[in-house]
């Protein structure tokens, strides 16, 4: 069995999550408004959409970015990215755009969780983890980082 391809593309187009079309695993997904819809790591605000597989728009707003991208196929979110240059000083935090948009449906919410990796190496986290993003938010999705270290550094 060959692992799904769980690259996001872009969507044209954020529409309204009243617009975003869900249907439960192994089931045919209903026909999007929108030109593309992708498989987004959502949770569940409600025992019953918990059994049901979640389509996600995404729109990227800066197309020079690389997209949000799995690295393995079973890792439970896909990995982003920041959308501009950022320094931060020991225990500066700073809030830092990632170029992305998306639409989920009526009770789900996506999560941005830091990376172990970069904490331990790096002193970055993320200050509110997991930040979180509502169904009914529809700008950029943006994360307030900091950098713990005492010493050093971050770029």
């Amino acid at each position: 069995m060959t692992a799904p391809d769980r690259t996001i593309p872009a969507a044209s187009e954020v529409p309204a999550a009243s617009e975003v079309p869900a249907a439960p695993l192994g089931s045919s997904v209903p026909e999007s408004p929108a030109p593309e819809t992708v498989a987004g790591t959502v949770a569940p605000a409600t025992e019953a959409a918990a059994a049901g597989r979640v389509e996600v728009l995404v729109r990227r707003l800066d197309r020079e970015l690389a997209p949000p991208a799995y690295v393995q196929p079973s890792d439970a979110g896909a990995d982003l990215v920041t959308a501009q240059d950022v320094t931060l000083a020991p225990g500066e935090r700073a809030v830092v755009g990632t170029g992305l948009a998306i639409a989920l449906p009526a009770g789900y919410a996506a999560f941005v969780h830091p990376r172990s990796g970069l904490a331990a190496r790096h002193g970055v986290t993320v200050v509110n983890a997991p930040g979180t993003v509502d169904a009914g938010y529809r700008g950029e999705i943006k994360v307030v980082l900091i950098n713990t270290d005492r010493s050093d550094p971050i770029t």
